[in-house]
């Protein structure tokens, strides 16, 4: 069961810079499965709780409860919950060009999960999925608070990342 804010087929003057396909929370389910040949977007989850598998290209990993993983665009992703403890998650699937800089940027473009994350992670993620319901009937506006609230997600992953570089997965 999921509960979803999407954008899918509404096109804004902003699409090229920053886009939300889609954004929600995913409660557990032993059967969840996404499957992406070559992903079109970058997918940012936060696990509240239970885990799962994640592949993207030929790199695993078993992201769980407080950590936050990235799948880049134009990579296969192909990730699913665990049967016995799945998934409890956050997360948001955006394209444009600010996402590929600011994961550039700040460093964190090849990055794949930030294990254990601080208690500042989760309301941010919560705020991205807010302010994308509170403007979901205008895109253009969706988008552009949503980028903010974006780019405070980014500079605090990057400060997580850099704090625990010995306890974060890249490819």
């Amino acid at each position: 069961m999921e509960k979803i804010c999407t954008f899918a087929g509404m096109n804004t003057p902003l699409d090229e810079i920053f886009k939300i396909d889609i954004t929600g929370i995913s409660f557990p389910d032993p059967n969840y499965s996404v499957y992406r040949k070559k992903s079109n977007i970058f997918v940012f989850e936060y696990v509240y709780s239970g885990k799962g598998n994640i592949k993207i290209n030929d790199f695993e990993f078993i992201p769980e409860k407080n950590d936050v993983y990235i799948l880049p665009m134009g990579a296969e992703h192909n990730y699913f919950s665990d049967r016995k403890d799945p998934f409890h998650k956050i997360w948001f699937n955006v394209s444009g060009d600010l996402v590929s800089s600011l994961l550039s940027v700040y460093s964190l473009n090849t990055v794949h999960v930030i294990k254990n994350v601080s208690a500042d992670i989760p309301p941010l993620f919560t705020e991205f999925l807010e302010t994308a319901e509170k403007f979901n009937r205008d895109a253009p506006a969706a988008f552009e608070k949503c980028s903010l609230v974006f780019m405070k997600i980014i500079q605090t992953l990057s400060k997580e990342n850099a704090s625990s570089s010995n306890n974060n997965l890249a490819s």
